[in-house]
């Protein structure tokens, strides 16, 4: 995604701190810590890109580790072909 400014936002980062907030600073797929900088990625569940009217929706976002979305979300995003994504983010009776 191009770089629109949309990530440096002061209302993505009040949207952002409130996701990890909600969450209790735990990866929603690990469930492992993500207190402390640089340790949570906060992610679209449907994709910003695909709906931008769920840009700043808490219920459209999930924190994730760096581990866990820099490999399971991140190689669904490159090939889409694979097993579905629900609504929730995860595969159909994922964990």
């Amino acid at each position: 995604m191009t770089n629109d400014g949309f990530y440096s936002s002061s209302l993505w980062f009040k949207t952002r701190a409130q996701a990890i907030k909600a969450c209790g600073y735990t990866c929603a797929m690990c469930r492992g810590n993500v207190r402390g900088k640089g340790m949570a990625n906060v992610d679209h569940v449907l994709p910003r890109k695909a709906r931008p009217d769920l840009a700043y929706t808490l219920t459209n976002l999930q924190v994730l580790c760096v581990t866990c979305h820099n490999q399971a979300k991140q190689k669904h995003e490159r090939n889409p072909s694979m097993q579905a994504i629900g609504l929730d983010g995860f595969p159909p009776g994922w964990g």
